[in-house]
């Protein structure tokens, strides 16, 4: 689980990807993304699986994802740019996750205090890196307040 959690890196970007693909009408590049990531599973698990096991489908299935969302599309030239475009919007969220996940690992605190402390830190941290802004927060309340609502 260690390892296959960072899946959900590519995952993540590939449907954020994918729906800016849909929106500009351009989606028949999805699949050649997602044929380049198979190819590359099957490859890698037949090279991982019998040597490292468990641990080396994970890994293949984290290096497939990233092929499948992130890296074959950038040679697509009719992607590239929306490819760039969310490289650059994600890569300052994604580093600061790193770095609190990575500082967290030195702190001896139970499970449930790393969680809140994770969540303060990045919140913080995404506020201080411009990428929430005020806009964000107000439509965080907005939507805190209709739930309690329901």
């Amino acid at each position: 689980m260690i390892v296959l959690v960072w899946s959900e890196v590519p995952i993540f970007f590939g449907v954020v990807m994918s729906n800016a693909l849909v929106a500009k009408g351009i989606q028949k590049y999805m699949a050649y993304g997602a044929i380049a990531g198979a190819g590359v599973n099957v490859l890698l698990n037949l090279v991982l699986i019998p040597r490292y096991g468990a641990l080396g489908a994970s890994w293949a299935t984290v290096m497939s994802y990233c092929i499948a969302g992130i890296f074959f599309p950038l040679f697509l030239s009719g992607v590239r740019p929306i490819i760039l475009l969310g490289m650059r919007i994600a890569i300052g969220p994604f580093l600061l996750a790193l770095v609190i996940m990575y500082g967290l690992k030195y702190i001896a605190l139970a499970f449930w205090w790393k969680l809140v402390l994770a969540a303060i830190a990045f919140a913080l941290g995404a506020w201080a890196t411009g990428s929430v802004g005020r806009k964000d927060a107000e439509r965080i309340r907005q939507m805190i307040k209709l739930s309690g609502r329901g």
